[in-house]
């Protein structure tokens, strides 16, 4: 009888699982070459286009023209991201605290009352978040620049003039 409870027990146990609800963890909203969008990721980026928008004073789109221009905002950070990559374009630790200083430099602030101050605000952004940030405009501004710089061509003669 021992057995026998035993071993219902054992398939009780085993096919709970089998049981259980289905949840929904995520979804991909967008592959772009190899890499995916999350659901999350847009609404996460959909929250933060919305809150600031609303800060400025800026009349809201439809719900729906929002989300597609949020969704081709991240594609095409994305394809950036990618295509700096495949050219080898980056920006170093060391060159991204140069920035961060500049910007707080400019804001009339040391870079611990810039992170201070980014942490206080209504809709605050991570430190981490707010890096990502920087670094991804800076790799897109070196992506936009790079066929202007291979473009431009300085003689001997003009550097000497």
């Amino acid at each position: 009888m021992k057995k026998m409870l035993s071993i219902s027990g054992l398939l009780f146990l085993l096919s709970s699982p089998l049981l259980a609800e289905k949840i929904l963890l995520d979804r991909i909203v967008a592959k772009v070459n190899n890499e995916i969008i999350s659901h999350s990721t847009l609404q996460r980026e959909l929250s933060k286009t919305t809150q600031s928008l609303i800060q400025k004073a800026v009349k809201l789109p439809a719900e729906e023209d929002l989300k597609l221009q949020v969704l081709e905002h991240l594609i095409l950070e994305m394809l950036q991201k990618q295509q700096g990559k495949q050219l080898g374009v980056y920006v170093t630790d060391e060159e991204l605290n140069t920035q961060l200083r500049d910007i707080a430099e400019h804001n009339h602030l040391t870079l611990k009352q810039l992170k201070e101050t980014l942490s206080r605000q209504k809709d605050a952004q991570t430190w981490a978040y707010y890096r990502d940030a920087i670094r991804k405009k800076m790799i897109s501004s070196r992506l936009r620049m790079r066929p202007v710089e291979r473009k431009v061509t300085v003689s001997e003669q003009e550097i000497q003039d």
